[in-house]
């Protein structure tokens, strides 16, 4: 065996190459599933944001979603009046 100072040729030396090509797809898997689990939060933040600006996303009126807040007997007044126009 020689001696050598990178890790790939050492792992090739001591377990031969069909078992480090099996360790570096699996290193590089728990690379992306450790990344894809992080930015995943990012990509849903931004992705919200983007359909705020009207930037992505489908129609809005489509699927039978009522986005308008009705004032119903538990709301308090101040909050009647705001969705009726008159706060001040």
């Amino acid at each position: 065996m020689a001696l050598s100072t990178n890790p790939f040729a050492v792992l090739q030396e001591l377990f031969g190459p069909r078992c480090v090509m099996i360790f570096c797809c699996c290193f590089c898997l728990c690379v992306f599933f450790v990344l894809w689990f992080y930015l995943g939060m990012y990509y849903v933040n931004i992705y919200t944001e983007l359909e705020a600006f009207g930037l992505v996303g489908g129609d809005d009126d489509a699927g039978g979603v009522d986005d308008t807040v009705a004032a119903d007997d538990t709301t308090d007044d101040a909050a009647r009046r705001m969705l009726r126009g008159a706060w001040v």
